[in-house]
């Protein structure tokens, strides 16, 4: 997957990622190069703030080891691409 969109569930604000050669396992938000959507191996897929580091974003609904290669269509900011909801931090 090159790249995915996401919908945050409060206003429907569509943020469109994609994948960033440079770096495994990692894409950036097409409007704003410094936020990504990484892979961590104890979390999975999260989303950490550029400046602090302080995590912002984690998937709740699929387990860690469910995962996978690519983000799941469930995961940190509103709806995936079939609807499904996605999890902020805060």
């Amino acid at each position: 997957m090159d790249s995915f969109r996401l919908t945050r569930r409060s206003d429907g604000l569509v943020y469109r990622f994609a994948r960033d050669a440079q770096v495994a396992r990692c894409y950036r938000r097409a409007d704003r190069s410094d936020l990504t959507l990484v892979w961590d191996e104890v979390l999975g897929w999260i989303m950490r703030d550029p400046q602090s580091v302080a995590l912002v974003g984690r998937t709740w609904e699929v387990r860690v080891a469910e995962q996978g290669a690519r983000p799941p269509a469930r995961g940190p900011l509103g709806h995936g691409e079939r609807g499904q909801e996605l999890c902020p931090m805060h």
